[in-house]
């Protein structure tokens, strides 16, 4: 099995196993396995033993019609067009 974790993972997909069957205080799991209490207590309320995505959530970048037009107008006033042809 190919386990890809990223860089800080502190634990396995067996190890977290363990962490969710053991009946153990999680003070001495952490004793016994060297992770953080919370790190213990993470595993412990999750469902499975996959990581969890480490790529930032993507956001909606596109404006409204009215913040365009708002934003157009505002650009605009800010940074008025130069003619680049010179008038004699």
């Amino acid at each position: 099995m190919d386990v890809k974790l990223h860089a800080n993972a502190t634990t396995t997909p067996r190890t977290r196993a363990y962490i969710q069957a053991s009946s153990a205080s999680v003070a001495e799991l952490a004793e016994e396995l060297s992770p953080h209490e919370r790190t213990i207590r993470r595993w412990r309320d999750r469902d499975d033993t996959n990581d969890r995505s480490h790529q930032p959530l993507t956001r909606s970048t596109s404006l409204t019609e009215i913040e365009e037009s708002a934003s157009s107008s505002i650009s605009g006033r800010a940074f008025p067009c130069r003619s680049t042809t010179s008038s004699k």
